[in-house]
């Protein structure tokens, strides 16, 4: 009988440490009866540390700012909690590095059962910027104005320098994380390996130049509202165009990337499109290949194609594409082209999917096995300049394996 006693209690105590270890992750209230509370700015090194195991370490009732000298290190396995109004906000040369590891992320999270936080803005330029193994859940509520500067709230704002790697920002009440050039420059020479799972929102909102240097395709996206990857044009000029004289390719990421205005390739800039990419554009969106030597070219297979449509799936709900440049690089190649034509802004009267050349340029393009559909207009128009309706002399078109079908013109038109 004793013997059993003494085995309850012990079952009890084992019960209760597993309960207490579990704690931490399991993240409960998130009570900080025990959590230190953190002050409004720092202007010089601030250290989190684990210093709770069994629950929240530090929290935040307001914008922590980081700004001058400051440098606001967050050691693996510290969980910071905030309320409603808390947030982050890094300024001038200051910086936030929060390095995780896989055994002991780094965690942000809501406090006292606060529905919801404002979020993390990293505005420096300072290269300690990083977020790697972190959980960042519920922010993005919209509460604090300095953190909102992408249009719509987000949990994640970057304005200067940071990596981004092994982190997941989940269940925002807006974007997940948003990219925004209000600093002098905007760089993220590291992002892979990132979860965006059940935010309010798009997972991610990039300012297109970035995409080049992003490994999208090894991160995961799940149950946003939107599944689409937003690109935008670049805040300080509102610039359509992408960065000249340098070579851009975009790979899949898994999901579409959503052109909300148009691209513009042009000064030896060019853009490659690989196997599997999906562009979906709105009724502003389209892609211009335009001056000094700058072409567009698709890389689809058979088995995964190349795919540029629209957001719906009305035809003319997208302009379409515009080759102004002689390069042989403009080559389509297993790509499908659907629900263009929306409007003429490539000096022509007629609507098109396609137009290669206009009055001011000769231009070549090259089509592998592409398919253009549902246009509302002709599938490929061109600039009428030797006068006689035929394809003019200034245009090389060369197609190969071409599918017409849906589209309200002829397959091919010179005006």
């Amino acid at each position: 009988m004793k013997a059993s006693k003494l085995f309850n209690v012990g079952l009890v105590g084992a019960v209760l440490m597993q309960t207490a270890a579990c704690k931490k992750d399991e993240g409960g209230t998130n009570d900080t009866i025990n959590a230190e509370k953190l002050a409004c700015s720092y202007s010089n090194t601030k250290t989190l540390t684990d210093r709770n195991p069994n629950g929240v370490d530090y929290y935040a009732d307001c914008l922590v700012e980081v700004y001058g000298n400051g440098n606001l290190i967050i050691e693996p396995g510290t969980t910071i909690a905030f309320e409603s109004a808390g947030g982050i906000l890094v300024t001038g040369t200051a910086s936030l590095k929060a390095a995780g590891t896989t055994a002991s992320p780094i965690k942000f999270t809501t406090a006292n059962n606060a529905s919801s936080w404002a979020g993390i803005h990293i505005g420096s330029n300072n290269t300690s910027n990083e977020l790697s193994n972190c959980v960042v859940e519920k922010a993005g509520n919209g509460n604090l104005s300095e953190l909102d500067r992408v249009g719509e709230p987000a949990a994640v704002q970057i304005a200067g320098y940071a990596k981004v790697f092994r982190t997941t920002v989940t269940n925002s009440l807006g974007v997940g994380l948003a990219t925004s050039a209000y600093g002098t420059t905007l760089t993220v020479p590291t992002f892979d390996q990132n979860t965006f799972n059940g935010n309010g929102s798009y997972p991610v909102v990039l300012e297109k130049d970035l995409i080049r240097n992003m490994d999208l395709a090894t991160c995961t996206f799940t149950g946003n509202f939107y599944q689409n990857i937003k690109l935008i044009n670049s805040a300080l000029s509102s610039a359509s165009y992408l960065s000249p004289y340098t070579a851009h390719t975009w790979r899949d990421a898994g999901i579409p990337y959503y052109v909300s205005e148009g691209i513009d390739i042009y000064g030896g800039a060019s853009l490659t499109l690989e196997q599997g990419v999906e562009l979906l554009f709105d009724g502003d969106g389209y892609l211009r290949i335009t001056d000094g030597g700058s072409f567009l070219k698709t890389n689809g297979t058979s088995a995964n194609p190349v795919r540029l449509s629209s957001t719906n799936s009305v035809p003319g709900s997208w302009d379409g594409l515009m080759f102004e440049t002689k390069s042989n690089s403009n080559i389509l190649t297993h790509t499908i082209i659907s629900n263009a034509g929306g409007n003429v802004v490539f000096y022509g009267d007629i609507k098109s999917a396609i137009r290669v050349g206009n009055y001011f340029h000769d231009a070549t393009l090259s089509l592998n096995n592409v398919k253009i559909e549902n246009t509302d207009g002709c599938a490929v128009a061109m600039y009428d300049a030797d006068g006689n309706g035929q394809i003019p002399s200034g245009v090389t078109f060369i197609e190969s394996n071409t599918i017409y079908s849906g589209n309200t013109g002829n397959d091919l038109c010179v005006e």
